[in-house]
């Protein structure tokens, strides 16, 4: 029985780890719809499991026994003896674009977190797990038909992107004294993202005139390492209840991207490449700062975080900046978050023993767009569904509704709709106890 259960949770670990490179290669698929990834980096995820994303992404104090949280390291601690965790989700986004002139909208579809855990040793847990750090994905097109143009013909310049990076995390939490739990994680990032911008003629007036569609195509690669360290306090109540405060830090680090630019220039003769070019485009990981509090009763947990990143200045400001119109910009989010549970041993409503979630959150992205900061506000709603009777292995589901960016200063909005799926795999088997007779 130890053997299999060693075997299992090996297997589970080893395809954790290896969805991380084989996500990164996807980076032809379109994992979201806005046009402010056209710069930096892309949309930031707010991580986590499927479970976390329906309270709002909060994990900075919340510390349990039957599910992962991917936010602090020092949670590993909370892990039981003889216990195994597995997490799967994925999500859908829906995404409804607007601006003073154009309206469209996008859906797309992505694997959303793989995780694992389990305890070592006494006071000793293990964690690891794969989530998207960061996703582009933009169409976005136009035609000149300036009375300049009207004497050739007509102009057309379309930009596409697509991609994004992925964070491994791999660490342990312990707990030195009753109450307390440090934990430290080592961070790897790697994936690319891809930028491509073409123009060509059409509707040519003078046949007599050659006109070429140039094509430009932009891939930035990350390989890199980095750490977070966390901590958590618990202070117990009365009744079974218990308070929490946690923080977690990860310490800027220098990650320049891997950068190559190819210029293709195309006739109806012959192609000619323009550019091929391989160099650096300046990036850090930024410093970045969660803090938060958590209170939990038998049935009901609520969590709050601030998470403050330091992005300004990160970013290569000759190479990402779009021309002076994208400026990177410090990070201030809050985000709160609940669920509760009537009765997880109910034998005759199963309602009763569902666990139901909500949270809200709001802060500014790191895009400054014209000068103005881009905010973004979500509210979100979801439940977990036990597939056993008295069992912690269940189904999670739920829906985040949110809007980023504003129509003023001629910018879009984009009004979004997330749909979370996850499954929670809670396996109790006696990993480490020494047989005293065969």
């Amino acid at each position: 029985m130890r053997l299999k259960a060693i075997l299992y949770a090996s297997l589970l670990s080893f395809l954790a780890v290896t969805a991380m490179p084989a996500a990164a290669q996807f980076d032809n698929t379109l994992n979201l719809f806005t046009p402010y990834t056209l710069y930096g980096v892309g949309n930031l995820n707010t991580g986590g499991t499927a479970a976390a994303g329906t309270m709002a992404g909060v994990g900075a104090a919340m510390r349990s026994a039957t599910s992962f949280n991917a936010v602090n390291p020092a949670s590993y601690s909370a892990a039981s003896a003889q216990t195994f965790i597995f997490s799967f989700g994925m999500q859908g986004q829906n995404d409804y674009l607007k601006s003073k002139n154009y309206r469209s909208s996008h859906n797309a579809f992505n694997i959303n977190d793989v995780s694992v855990q389990f305890r070592i040793a006494d006071k000793l847990g293990f964690g690891l797990s794969v989530t998207p750090y960061s996703t582009v994905g933009y169409k976005v097109s136009f035609t000149d038909m300036s009375s300049i143009m009207a004497e050739s013909g007509t102009v057309r310049y379309s930009y596409s992107g697509s991609g994004g990076f992925n964070r491994l995390k791999a660490g342990l939490g312990w707990s030195p004294f009753k109450n307390f739990s440090v934990g430290v994680d080592m961070l790897y990032y790697l994936g690319n993202i891809k930028r491509i911008s073409e123009s060509s003629v059409s509707d040519i007036v003078s046949s007599s005139t050659e006109y070429r569609t140039v094509r430009t195509t932009d891939r930035r690669r990350i390989n890199t390492v980095n750490f977070e360290v966390g901590a958590q306090y618990e202070y117990p109540l009365r009744g079974g209840r218990a308070f929490t405060v946690g923080v977690v830090y990860e310490p800027k680090r220098k990650a320049d991207l891997d950068h190559t630019r190819q210029i293709i220039s195309e006739g109806s003769s012959a192609s000619d490449i323009v550019l091929d070019l391989s160099d650096k485009v300046g990036f850090d990981m930024p410093h970045r700062l969660v803090a938060g509090i958590g209170y939990r009763t038998d049935r009901l947990t609520f969590g709050f975080d601030y998470d403050y990143q330091m992005w300004k200045g990160v970013l290569d400001s000759e190479k990402m900046s779009g021309g002076g119109l994208f400026e990177a910009a410090d990070m201030h989010n809050v985000r709160a978050g609940f669920e509760y549970t009537p009765n997880r041993y109910d034998i005759r409503q199963v309602m009763k023993r569902w666990t139901y979630r909500g949270g809200v959150r709001y802060g500014n992205t790191y895009y400054t767009m014209n000068g103005k900061k881009i905010t973004e506000c979500a509210m979100s709603v979801g439940f977990g569904a036990p597939l056993q009777r008295n069992s912690f292995t269940a189904v999670n589901f739920g829906a985040e509704v949110g809007r980023t960016g504003t129509l003023s200063r001629g910018l879009s909005r984009d009004t979004f709709v997330r749909i979370y799926l996850g499954f929670n795999i809670f396996v109790t088997q006696e990993w480490f106890i020494r047989h005293r007779f065969k």
